[in-house]
């Protein structure tokens, strides 16, 4: 189901109906044009888990996060890249990318979920949008997947909303995008005949992610995605 939808990376083609809309200061985000909605897009991208923090919002960085890092694919990888080449960043040197090699990361500050979905959220519980999508079907409802049942290898659909970011009070500016971690489904266990990938995060990528609220966020609820709409 994930893997055949439009919102899915993979077939997705940028075009007049989109755009990179004015975010936050010195940011913008891929986004439908005006004439068409006009909000942020909710893309998604599939892969093996590589690394989580997800039990807790506690972070070795200044604000309290949660992170997943996931392997793609040459396909998934090559199409982030192609997208990413339409943005306002484009042909600026040593912009940082959210994918490094074939490792995709995603993050989300714990203050954003509270912001807009969730404001008794605090940094000691868990990431609150894991979802089982095993077997999951079109317009079924949401059932919750425990982060304490979460193993690497295993294959997640994330969705994800992607922004730029320049930050003038370093010299140089630093420049690059970022993939919010907005949903993410369970799809698959680990294959016990493939090798663990390994567990340690890449470094940091700095940037706000949009400040909106999320469709998929209530158990029980249907799922829904940014392509339902043309249906």
């Amino acid at each position: 189901m994930f893997r055949a939808r439009r919102a899915n990376i993979l077939n997705w083609e940028p075009g007049p109906e989109t755009d990179w809309k004015p975010n936050y200061p010195g940011s913008n985000i891929f986004s439908w044009s005006e004439k068409n909605k006009g909000v942020a897009i909710d893309l998604v991208l599939i892969g093996r888990l590589r690394f989580y923090s997800l039990a807790t919002a506690t972070s070795q960085f200044k604000e309290p996060s949660y992170r997943l890092e996931l392997d793609v694919d040459e396909d998934t990888s090559s199409a982030l890249r192609r997208l990413l080449e339409t943005g306002p960043l484009h042909g600026t040197n040593g912009a940082r990318l959210p994918i490094l090699g074939r490792t995709a990361s995603f993050s989300v500050k714990l203050k954003n979920i509270v912001d807009t979905d969730k404001p008794d959220l605090v940094a000691s519980k868990p990431f609150p949008f894991l979802w089982d999508g095993r077997g999951m079907a079109r317009r079924d409802p949401l059932k919750s997947f425990p982060v304490s049942d979460l193993v690497v290898g295993s294959t997640l659909a994330v969705e994800t909303q992607i922004s730029s970011y320049i930050f003038d009070s370093s010299t140089p500016p630093r420049t690059g995008y970022t993939m919010s971690l907005r949903t993410a489904f369970v799809l698959e266990d680990p294959d016990p005949a493939r090798p663990s990938a390994a567990s340690t995060p890449s470094r940091k990528r700095p940037g706000e992610e949009l400040v909106s609220p999320r469709r998929n966020k209530v158990a029980g609820q249907r799922a829904v995605f940014s392509d339902d709409d043309d249906d």
